[in-house]
């Protein structure tokens, strides 16, 4: 019935519904409505994290990365290995969107066409592996964040709450490093 109504509409409706809490232990400790979970409970689905299935991040990764580099307009001609190791050592407290987003950060800031560990969000990274070419110790790491940091204010054209997502740091922390290096005046 219309909010006003005074007669019954008949319609035909599914709804979907998703949590991450317990509602039934909501409902025993009187903080869900007992009639609204019965309602909703018609089919249950329960999904385990992204953490503990394995070879699904690597399969969800291969589908984000092309549907990122696609959407940017960036074509990937291989992914290192390393890669897929650090994705699948990570805990994915975020799931799905944490792993979108890592993606999204990679592709964003990826040199070339092939698809780095070095390109993840820091957040993500668990440890340096041990290099056998010594082309990176002539960098430092304040280089390559300045790079890294430029690079997305360039293709974000400057909007934080994208780069700060796509780079995997908070957006204070953002702000004090576009100061440090100079990309931005204070004011």
């Amino acid at each position: 019935m219309r909010v006003g109504g005074k007669t019954s509409i008949t319609i035909n409706a599914r709804i979907i519904a998703a949590t991450n809490r317990d509602l039934k232990a909501m409902v025993d400790q009187g903080k869900f409505r007992p009639d609204l979970y019965y309602r909703l409970n018609v089919v249950c689905l329960h999904l385990p994290p992204l953490k503990s299935r394995g070879n699904d991040v690597q399969q969800l990764a291969g589908h984000f990365i092309n549907q990122v580099s696609q959407a940017l307009g960036r074509p990937i001609r291989s992914v290192e290995p390393q890669f897929y190791q650090e994705l699948t050592a990570h805990a994915w407290p975020g799931n799905i969107r944490e792993l979108h987003h890592a993606i999204e950060s990679a592709v964003t800031l990826m040199d070339g066409d092939v698809l780095r560990w070095e390109n993840l969000p820091t957040s993500v990274r668990g440890s340096v592996p041990p290099s056998t070419d010594d082309s990176l110790s002539r960098f430092n790491l304040a280089m390559l964040q300045k790079e890294a940091i430029h690079r997305a204010f360039i293709h974000f054209q400057g909007n934080i709450s994208q780069m700060s997502r796509a780079l995997g740091i908070g957006r204070n922390t953002l702000y004090a490093k576009l100061k440090k290096f100079d990309l931005i005046k204070e004011g």
